[in-house]
C-alpha cells in the first residue's frame, strides 16, 4: 500500500507503508538469499537484492509473494560485512569484471584495478562504493586464489567462501601465548592420575587429541575414566579467546588443513593429550559392575598423562592381536571393550523401550 503525502516542497510525494524491519542478509548453502523473522526464512529473490551481499546488515521491506507466501525487497544497506569476497574474473561486455562465487548476488562488479588479470583468474576482493549513483558496485582485488579451471582442492578458496576464520585476532594471539604454560606439578584441588594408563584413541589425521580413556580394577568391576582436556584453566570467559573460541564454534577440517577453535599453542598444545606429557583435564570417573553398568560417578579437576596415542585402525587391529602391542596396553584395550560390548548390550534392550533407536556398530571404536 503507498500513501500520498505533501513535502516541503508542496509536490505530491508517494510513500510507501509496508512494514521494513533491518536484519542481516543471509543465504542457504544452495545460494538463495533470506532474512529471518520470528524463525521463519523470508525469501528474497535476485532482482530485490540490489548490491546487498550476504552478511549485509540491511532495512527491508516486506511484501505480499504467491501462495500467501511473504517476500522482502532489499530497501537499503545499512552496514557492509567486510570480509574477502572470492570468485572469478570473466568477461563482461568487452570488459574484465568480477563475479562472487555467492548465489543470489548481484552478477558482476567492476574491478578497480584490472592490470594482470585474465578470465578465469580466482581472487578475493573487498567491496568499495560506486564512484556515481546507478553504477555497478566496485571491487579491489586482495588476493589471487589461482585458476578456476585448476583441478585442486583450494582450503583457501572453501574458507572464503563460507566465512570462515582464519586468521586470529591479535590479542587473541597474545592472550595463548601468554596462557600456554604446561602444567608444573599438581597444584592443590587437583586429583593426580598421571600413574594411571591412560589413552588416546583418534582418527588417524587429527591434529589435537582432546580426550582419552583409562580403566582400572575396583572392587565389584571397575573405574572408567573419561579425561577431557581443561580448556576452561587457560581460556578466561569474556577474554579474547574466549570471544574467537565463541565467534568459530568449532574446529573446522577441510581435506589439507584444520581451521582450529583455538590459537595452535592451546589447541595443539597445552590443551591436547600428548603422549607422555603432564596435561590439565577434567575427569570423569564411572564406576561400573563388570558388564558395564553404570554404579556411580564422579567429576574431578585432574592432572593426567597420556600413555599412548592411537588411531581407531591401530586400537582395533592391536584388539585383534593383527599388531604387536605392550601387554599392558592390549589389556587395557580388552577391558575397555569388554566393558562397552556389556554396556551396548544393556542399552539395545532398553533404549528401544525408551522410545530411542538405538543401531549397533561393526566397530567398538567407530
Amino acid at each position: 500500500m503507498k500513501r500520498a503525502f505533501r513535502g516541503r516542497s508542496h509536490r505530491a510525494a508517494v510513500r510507501s507503508t509496508r512494514p521494513r524491519w533491518v536484519a542481516v542478509l543471509e543465504a542457504t548453502r544452495e545460494g538463495r538469499a533470506f532474512v529471518a523473522r520470528d524463525g521463519e526464512r523470508i525469501f528474497i529473490e535476485r532482482e530485490d537484492l540490489g548490491r546487498a551481499l550476504p552478511g549485509d546488515r540491511v532495512e527491508v521491506e516486506l511484501e505480499s509473494g504467491g501462495r500467501g507466501r511473504a517476500r522482502a525487497r532489499v530497501r537499503k544497506v545499512l552496514e557492509r560485512h567486510e570480509r574477502a569476497l572470492p570468485g572469478v574474473v570473466y568477461r563482461y561486455h568487452g570488459a574484465l569484471a568480477f563475479r562472487p562465487y555467492r548465489a543470489d548476488t548481484s552478477d558482476h562488479f567492476a574491478l578497480e584495478d584490472p592490470a594482470g588479470l585474465t578470465p578465469g583468474d580466482q581472487v578475493a576482493v573487498l567491496r568499495l562504493p560506486p564512484l556515481r549513483r546507478g553504477e555497478p558496485g566496485r571491487v579491489r582485488v586482495v588476493e589471487r586464489l589461482g585458476r578456476a579451471d585448476e583441478a585442486r582442492w583450494d582450503s583457501q578458496l572453501v574458507a572464503l567462501e563460507l566465512g570462515l576464520p582464519v586468521e586470529f585476532p591479535d590479542e587473541a594471539l597474545e592472550e595463548a601465548a601468554e596462557a600456554a604454560v604446561p602444567p608444573r606439578g599438581v597444584p592443590r584441588g587437583r586429583l593426580d592420575l598421571r600413574a594411571l594408563l591412560t589413552v588416546t584413541i583418534d582418527p588417524p589425521d587429527a591434529k589435537d587429541h582432546d580426550d582419552a580413556l583409562s580403566l582400572t580394577p575396583a572392587p565389584g568391576g571397575y573405574e572408567l575414566g573419561i579425561h577431557i582436556a581443561d580448556v576452561s584453566h587457560y581460556v578466561r570467559p569474556g577474554s579474547a579467546l574466549d570471544e574467537e573460541a565463541l565467534r568459530r564454534g568449532n574446529s573446522v577440517y577441510l581435506p589439507d588443513t584444520v581451521l582450529p577453535m583455538l590459537p595452535p599453542e592451546l589447541s595443539g598444545d597445552v590443551c591436547s593429550l600428548k603422549p607422555d606429557v603432564d596435561r590439565f583435564a577434567l575427569s570423569v570417573l564411572v564406576r561400573t559392575d563388570a558388564h558395564g553398568r553404570r554404579l556411580g560417578h564422579r567429576i574431578a579437576a585432574t592432572v593426567v598423562r597420556s600413555s599412548h596415542r592411537l588411531s581407531y585402525e591401530e586400537a582395533e587391529q592391536m584388539l585383534k592381536g593383527e599388531t604387536p602391542a605392550p601387554p599392558a596396553l592390549r589389556a587395557l584395550l580388552r577391558d575397555l571393550w569388554k566393558v562397552t560390548a556389556g554396556a551396548r548390550a544393556l542399552w539395545s534392550w532398553t533404549c528401544p523401550r525408551r522410545g530411542s533407536p538405538w543401531v549397533p556398530r561393526a566397530s567398538p571404536w567407530t
